[in-house]
């Protein structure tokens, strides 16, 4: 199943807020996506990656705003200063990937798995994360102050 959500004037110029595309694509896309980013700045925003082992790959200081990423497992990617605002991560297992400086304002982590992730100075104003397995110890105090942890 896929569809979008576009916001914006009627016949005028219009944005992606919203893309749901359940389809399975290989690692292959992912890498191809990244490398195209330089000529289009805007191929990652509100992109839908389902079900997908994407390994390594370099998202610093990409903009990838409203993108989800729903039952992945992220390996080794780098999103330091990355743009992820209202970024989702859903049931994602997130191993080894560095968020340093990152913007997750607004950022969804449900149900993740987490091992050995980076957050040193990323901004998680209204990030939410589930409290099962919420890595407490990934977080600088300043930082533990601004975000949420859902009991559901």
């Amino acid at each position: 199943p896929f569809f979008l959500i576009r916001w914006g004037e009627w016949r005028e110029e219009s944005e992606i807020v919203l893309r749901v595309d359940r389809s399975r694509r290989k690692p292959e896309v992912w890498q191809g996506k990244l490398a195209k980013y330089q000529k289009d700045s805007g191929i990652l925003e509100a992109g839908h990656w389902y079900q997908m082992h994407l390994s390594g790959g370099d998202c610093q200081r990409k903009q990838m705003y409203f993108t989800t990423f729903e039952d992945c497992v992220l390996e080794g990617i780098d999103f330091s200063q990355a743009g992820l605002w209202g970024t989702r991560f859903l049931r994602c297992q997130l191993r080894g990937c560095n968020f340093t400086g990152a913007d997750l304002r607004q950022a969804e982590f449900a149900d993740c798995q987490w091992e050995e992730n980076q957050f040193l100075s990323a901004d998680l104003e209204q990030a939410v994360f589930s409290e099962e397995g919420f890595p407490l110890e990934a977080f600088e105090e300043s930082q533990l102050k601004v975000l949420f942890v859902s009991s559901s």
